[in-house]
């Protein structure tokens, strides 16, 4: 991971203060862990500064420099233990000249936004922007953080800062089109990226958000037209792959979706959902061969999702697979004790072994829990 041209501007920010810093002495061991931090070997960095933090417990900067490098490693659960230190002590700040310090709540800020916690985040950025009233990162990932709490419309007012900051900047752009496609403004999203999109044709994930507002709008054309541009941005994407095999299974164009799962699996074996979706397809055309070979896949991959087992079973119900059709409604039964489907489904399999008052059970079962046709079956054989 490189540093950003800010973060690297306020390291020689820190190295130029350290060096005047009266309690920092100029020893081997400091110089080495400076020298090895510029060159970005943080592992090295983190070990020299650990070696003077038993030594000096008491000086700053050892923990600046080691909160940054644990920060560059993503190691953030101990970039946040020396970065709450270093904010409790906070001897840099001086408000009047507050442009020329490290903004070390905006990087605490990153780091509990990594962490997942962005309360806590929203609190940093915060007094980030306190500090740097134009600082657009800080309102970008505030921004972030408050869509990801679902507060939308709060999201939005941080992202329009920074367009009245940066009319420029593409991200914000991008962030106001997300919290707009989860408050379910469709045509205002789109309208947002196609501004991100003008100031950034090359971004991947602009046109593969706006694919998915247009598919909302039932634009399935257009949709497949930016997940194409999406692809020819970046082809190793598999979520674009996924989506694009969605769209086409919609229109009922199933050997197309089914190239796209091919590559999308090419690309990453380990996603259940993807097999599940291809045998899907592969059972629209009949070929229900390769519909129980994904499917046996996608329950390898996530063996606790009844509805992979409810499928299956209906697989092998077609193919006259009854025994194993009915282990497969239990499975489904045993991880979800409502699944009136498999109640149902188990029924009619029961039926078609001639086990009716087995049968009987499960669609009486399933009548229960509100299957539709349950009682169809009911009145032709349990009277």
């Amino acid at each position: 991971m490189k540093k950003s041209i800010y973060f690297l501007f306020f390291s020689l920010i820190f190295l130029s203060i350290s060096k005047s810093y009266s309690q920092v002495k100029s020893d081997t061991v400091y110089t080495r862990a400076l020298a090895k931090y510029f060159l970005d070997d943080y592992n090295g960095a983190i070990n020299d500064f650990n070696i003077l933090i038993k030594q000096e417990p008491n000086i700053l900067p050892y923990y600046i420099y080691r909160g940054y490098s644990y920060f560059m490693l993503a190691e953030n659960e101990n970039a946040l233990k020396d970065f709450n230190k270093i904010i409790e002590t906070n001897p840099f700040y001086i408000p009047d000249f507050s442009i020329l310090i490290p903004n070390y709540y905006y990087t605490r800020g990153m780091i509990n936004f990594n962490l997942s916690d962005y309360k806590e985040a929203i609190l940093d950025f915060t007094k980030a922007i306190a500090i740097e009233p134009e600082n657009t990162d800080a309102y970008l990932v505030r921004g972030n953080c408050k869509s990801n709490l679902k507060n939308y419309n709060a999201a939005i007012s941080d992202f329009e800062k920074v367009i009245e900051i940066d009319p420029k900047n593409p991200k914000s752009y991008y962030g106001k089109a997300r919290a707009n496609i989860n408050l379910n403004n469709f045509i205002v999203s789109i309208e947002n990226l196609n501004i991100a999109i003008k100031l950034n044709p090359k971004e991947d994930i602009y046109y593969s958000a706006r694919s998915f507002a247009k598919k909302r709008l039932n634009f399935k054309n257009q949709a497949i037209f930016d997940l194409d541009t999406a692809i020819l941005i970046n082809p190793n994407n598999s979520k674009y792959y996924d989506n694009r095999a969605a769209i086409y299974t919609l229109l009922e164009k199933y050997n197309e979706a089914i190239l796209d799962y091919n590559k999308s699996i090419k690309l990453n074996q380990s996603t259940a959902e993807t097999f599940y979706f291809r045998s899907n397809a592969y059972s629209h055309i009949n070929n229900f061969d390769l519909a129980i070979i994904d499917m046996t896949s996608a329950i390898k991959l996530n063996p606790n999702i009844p509805n992979y087992y409810l499928n299956r079973g209906q697989l092998l119900f077609k193919l006259k697979d009854f025994d194993n059709s009915i282990l497969d409604f239990t499975k489904a039964i045993f991880l979800n004790p409502s699944y009136t489907e498999a109640y149902y489904d188990r029924g009619r399999t029961r039926i078609a072994q001639g086990k009716i008052s087995l049968a009987c059970i499960d669609l009486v079962k399933s009548k229960d829990l509100g299957h539709p046709q349950a009682f169809e079956l009911l009145n032709i054989y349990c009277k």
